[in-house]
């Protein structure tokens, strides 16, 4: 797909698809899949710019109650502090807070093995 070919596709088209690419980017980068949140940002780059794509983004009230936790539990999983990062998340209920809780645990054993 190069840029002369996108003159074929539709404006509206291409602007959801860099507003999913961008969503796309928002939820990855949340949860901590740092190489998949730079491959949707980079495929969002490659296409043309509309602020008409960028996502209006909405949280859940119980993920807004538990965001101070999220956000200590988040900060010591990109420290690579992984069994912290899920004891600080233990009580967690929202979807965003269950799955970086889970992927915490997840690399704490994955970084086990390696040490």
């Amino acid at each position: 797909f190069s840029m002369d070919e996108s003159k074929d596709v539709p404006t509206k088209t291409l602007q959801e698809l860099q507003q999913a690419l961008l969503l796309s980017y928002i939820e990855c980068t949340q949860r901590g899949l740092l190489h998949s949140a730079n491959w949707a940002a980079e495929l969002a780059h490659s296409l043309p710019v509309s602020s008409e794509s960028i996502p209006q983004l909405t949280y859940s009230s119980l993920f807004l109650q538990e965001f101070t936790t999220y956000a200590l539990g988040r900060s010591l999983y990109d420290l690579r502090e992984f069994r912290r990062a899920a004891d600080m998340l233990k009580d967690c209920r929202s979807d965003e807070g269950v799955f970086l809780k889970l992927y915490s645990l997840f690399m704490a054993g994955e970084k086990s093995k390696t040490d």
